[in-house]
């Protein structure tokens, strides 16, 4: 078929069904500049997507061929111009196709290849389908030619379009005109796309960098593929402080959620930090770094700030930044991503009955107070005043959760007392069974038995401190998040070594809001 009748005939598709695409000169621009490639969207409509790709490529070449491969049958319309998956077990069906080859012998014929792939997890998209996805990227791997990444959004398309779009086979005009938002990023090279040495980093960077288009986050390579470097790299200029003073003091009533004394606490998505994002994560891999933690890279900056918020306390004035946290609103991530969305789940692999806690969930993260204000009780007293103010306004939400960091500073013999006090007095070990550590923790102490010494502390957190103090030459204490979460009653359910953040230990910590001691919360609430 050729291109103008396949123009035409998508452009009739979406004007039936009510979808107008929105299309920056700047992207068309990105569309032309290599016009033969494989344009890699994610799936907003399905049913539609496949016409917004033919919409978008036609005009550029003689014809287009869209990879189809999803169990669903494409519209009739579009058969002569799908690669098709054969049949068989869901998670094979793509593996028989042997995309890569076919693709191949395509792009060389100067045919682009559209494909609108789904990165969500949710429950309607199980059945294999993940195993689908996986053969579809390592596939993509293999081709050897570039990718051009495709971001498609539009403000009012709601989960429940998109279930019902997913279920049906044909789809009826939208009351309301659906005005997709379409970016384009520059393509993605073969020699950029073989850094990666596994399909999983392949896929996250490439949901990344399709999800990151018409931001300012600029999605390399490095930040997926490197290993931490073996000399820290020299940490980042600060931001301009009257840029972050002006986004700051800009931000809406609705996003401050605290104040006491000289500080204002807020809570703001990404989309209005635009600049404070850099400094945030500056002053994050800033104060890691002194506790010998941290990326490596000049800041702590990755693909979850995209979508998560950030609580920020803000030193009205001296006119910056004391210290914050990063939430990640679970339902809502779930809803977007599925469970590949939760920086958590990059450090422990999560099952199914586990997916119910997230959605109901709170992910705290990326916790810091600047070194200057880490003498003073406040700043401390407000995260977690924060924390709860944040809750009560979304009362939705029952658990908080997230990792612990231990600083690969402390010895083998004080992590590992720590992490068997804490299996010891502090565990769920119900939950315990629902994930699993990537690179669990291994002890290395076999001269000393630290299972012994955790019993002989009675549950005394005091002690442990005491204990831990005692034998590290630099004296370091256990970190102050572990003393605060068990103080609130939070339970431990699994240990990780986190290899991107400089060897630390992560405890994965959550807290039960039902068990949230009384005295807290009334300590909390009396705070004006």
């Amino acid at each position: 078929m050729r291109a103008e009748k396949i123009y035409a005939l998508a452009q009739s598709k979406l004007a039936e069904a009510n979808v107008q695409l929105e299309l920056e000169p700047y992207d068309q621009k990105l569309l032309t500049k290599t016009p033969v490639a494989i344009f890699v969207s994610n799936r907003l409509l399905p049913g539609l997507d496949e016409w917004i790709l033919l919409s978008l490529l036609a005009p550029q070449v003689d014809t287009v061929k869209l990879l189809h491969p999803y169990p669903t049958t494409p519209a009739f319309t579009l058969r002569p111009l799908s690669i098709l998956p054969q049949r068989g077990k869901l998670e094979d069906r793509f593996l028989r196709l042997n995309f890569a080859k076919k693709a191949a012998k395509y792009l060389q014929k100067n045919i682009p290849i559209g494909l609108a792939l789904d990165f969500s997890d949710n429950p309607l998209a199980n059945m294999g389908k993940n195993l689908l996805r996986a053969q579809v990227l390592k596939q993509l791997r293999q081709v050897g030619q570039p990718i051009v990444p495709i971001h498609l959004s539009a403000e009012n398309v709601n989960s429940n379009i998109f279930r019902k779009l997913l279920t049906r086979q044909t789809f009826t005009r939208f009351e309301e005109t659906i005005r997709v938002s379409v970016r384009v990023g520059n393509p993605i090279s073969p020699k950029d796309i073989a850094l990666f040495d596994s399909t999983r980093t392949w896929g996250k960077f490439l949901q990344a960098k399709i999800f990151s288009l018409g931001s300012p986050f600029d999605i390399q390579p490095e930040q997926f593929t490197a290993d931490k470097p073996t000399q820290l790299q020299p940490l980042a200029y600060p931001v301009d402080p009257e840029l972050v003073t002006a986004e700051i003091e800009g931000l809406k009533p609705e996003h401050k959620i605290a104040t006491r004394g000289q500080f204002d606490v807020y809570v703001a998505p990404f989309s209005a930090l635009p600049h404070t994002i850099f400094e945030i994560a500056r002053l994050r891999e800033q104060t890691f770094r002194e506790a010998g933690e941290g990326t490596g890279q000049p800041r702590d900056l990755d693909e979850y700030d995209m979508y998560y918020l950030q609580l920020i306390i803000w030193d009205r004035e001296e006119k910056r930044i004391a210290g914050g946290y990063r939430l990640g609103q679970g339902d809502l991530i779930f809803k977007r991503f599925g469970v590949n969305g939760f920086y958590t789940h990059s450090l422990f692999k999560m099952k199914p009955g586990f997916f119910p806690i997230l959605q109901q969930a709170v992910e705290l993260g990326r916790s810091y107070v600047v070194t200057d204000y880490q003498k003073h009780r406040l700043p401390l007293f407000l995260l977690w005043k924060g924390i709860l103010n944040f809750l009560l306004a979304n009362p939705n939400y029952r658990y908080l959760y997230g990792p612990v960091s231990i600083s690969k500073e402390f010895s083998d013999v004080s992590k590992s007392v720590i992490v068997e006090f804490v299996k010891r007095f502090c565990f769920d070990g119900k939950l315990a069974k629902l994930v699993r550590p990537r690179k669990p923790f291994r002890v290395k102490t076999k001269s000393v038995n630290t299972r012994l010494l955790a019993e002989m502390l009675h549950g005394e957190f005091d002690a442990l401190e005491s204990f831990v103090e005692a034998i590290e030459p630099a004296h370091f204490k256990v970190p102050v998040l572990f003393r605060q979460y068990l103080k609130q009653n939070a339970k431990f359910i699994s240990f990780n070594v986190d290899p991107n953040f400089s060897d630390c230990l992560d405890g994965l910590m959550i807290l039960d809001l039902r068990d949230l001691p009384a005295s807290t919360i009334e300590a909390l609430k009396q705070e004006k």
